[in-house]
């Protein structure tokens, strides 16, 4: 299934006002477990704003040190999320290739970038 959401605009000019969209904070949580040789982490986003946030891109962190996970396979990319919506998103990579916690960085048009732990489910 897929999910698109588009903005159209007047004219071309009136694609202007996004610049003027109000900063979102989005709830965020996430969670891994290993199965076989590969991690899959479940990535939990919500917009709990009253407006939109648009374009917000996920990317996979060594905590420690703040380079990317890769190769890391994400089932969603560019999410945006209305006001009061919910996604969740699910990452995967090979166990081998991580240096120790992984954290989730989120970052979007309007959104107050963040990174986020990823917890290790039991």
């Amino acid at each position: 299934m897929s999910q698109n959401l588009y903005w159209l605009g007047a004219d071309s000019t009136s694609y202007r006002e996004l610049t003027h969209l109000a900063p979102t904070l989005l709830k965020a949580s996430a969670s891994s477990a290993r199965v076989g040789d590969m991690v899959r982490v479940k990535v939990e986003l919500s917009n709990t704003t009253a407006t939109s946030s648009l374009a917000n891109k996920l990317t996979l962190l060594n905590a420690g040190d703040k380079t990317r996970i890769l190769p890391a396979y994400f089932t969603d990319n560019y999410i945006s999320l209305l006001p009061g919506e919910m996604r969740t998103v699910e990452v995967e990579y090979p166990a081998t290739v991580s240096k120790g916690v992984p954290e989730i960085a989120i970052r979007g048009w309007n959104a107050t970038p963040q990174s986020v732990a990823v917890q290790a489910r039991r």
